[in-house]
């Protein structure tokens, strides 16, 4: 068989699989996302740790350049697949399982594979993101820092880095252009890719739990996280709820127990409890320039789970946000 064949043997025993999934394509990258934790696969945080890109729904133009960029970044052997209605899932990753386990197809591809970036194309590191102004750049396209002052006229780092759009627990099509300062978020500006009509903001049960449950996995609590995603009854649901609020080791690590991100993933579970009413400030939507000016004096830790509590509304129509 070979190295090639041990490869492919390896990567088919446990499929890790990165999700880029299209605006209003929510419930099927849920029904993805259950159907590979259900076959014990691992859903990856990067295209590097990736053997299938999973395409989720159908992007627009802007979102499918980037999707192609990471396609380039996935190291062989992989493959890619994209689904459209839940029901299409379970075959589709069945017949992605076959085609990484096909060592002559696999061979023949990586063969034909340029062995460098071409001209134009952007690594995206690690944050899979795309199509966004770097500033200057240093080799594999690392964006390097600049020089400014603080308030007190002392030299500090900037950084231009953007989050998104293809990331896990982060809204479809959503790229964050953050300016850093040293550690923390100094300006930050919100872009969408290939935006169009959005349906009304989704605030049923499962999808609060299913942000819920984005930001107990970020804060590295798998396991509460799986819990969150399996509930239904909302007696247990509160009782949930009541648990994750008097877990003081995970509220000091979502940043304290009155934090922005407490808050708000007391929110979501209290909406999901049927505890909540959805009046209630934390559970209303989001525009662009709020998320802005809530993600500024931050870290990128503090970020990306402030934007996993907001999934539900930045996926949805903002309209009564913006009046």
């Amino acid at each position: 068989m070979g190295l090639r064949g041990l490869l492919s043997r390896l990567a088919t025993r446990r499929v890790h699989v990165l999700v880029a999934e299209a605006p209003a394509a929510h419930e099927v990258r849920r029904a993805l996302e259950q159907e590979v934790c259900r076959r014990g696969w691992v859903l990856a945080g990067a295209a590097a740790d990736a053997d299938l890109l999973a395409v989720v729904g159908s992007p627009g133009r802007r979102l499918g350049e980037v999707v192609e960029r990471v396609w380039d970044q996935l190291p062989d052997p992989r493959v890619r697949l994209q689904v459209g209605h839940v029901d299409q899932v379970a075959g589709a990753l069945d017949a992605a399982r076959a085609e990484l386990a096909d060592t002559s197809r696999q061979r023949d591809a990586a063969r034909d594979r340029p062995s460098g970036p071409q001209p134009g194309e952007t690594d995206h590191g690690e944050m899979d993101h795309g199509e966004m102004d770097h500033g200057d750049m240093a080799p594999s396209g690392i964006p390097l820092a600049e020089g400014a002052q603080d308030r007190d006229g002392l030299e500090m780092d900037v950084l231009h880095l953007p989050l998104g759009p293809v990331l896990r627990h982060w809204p479809a099509g959503l790229v964050l252009h953050l300016t850093l300062h040293g550690d923390l978020v100094g300006q930050a500006r919100v872009e969408r890719l290939d935006e169009g009509p959005r349906p009304p903001s989704e605030t049923g049960p499962d999808r609060m739990l299913d942000a819920a449950a984005s930001v107990l996995d970020l804060a590295g609590r798998r396991q509460l996280a799986d819990r969150a995603r399996e509930l239904r009854d909302p007696a247990r649901i509160a009782a949930f709820r009541r648990r994750v609020l008097a877990d003081r080791v995970l509220l000091w690590g979502l940043g304290g127990a009155g934090s922005e991100v407490v808050l708000r993933l007391d929110a979501l579970l209290g909406a999901a409890a049927g505890e909540l009413d959805q009046t209630d400030p934390r559970s209303g939507a989001v525009t662009d320039a709020r998320l802005a000016g809530l993600v500024r004096g931050r870290d990128l830790g503090e970020v990306r789970l402030l934007v996993a509590t907001l999934v539900p509304w930045l996926e949805g129509d903002r309209e009564a946000a913006d009046a």
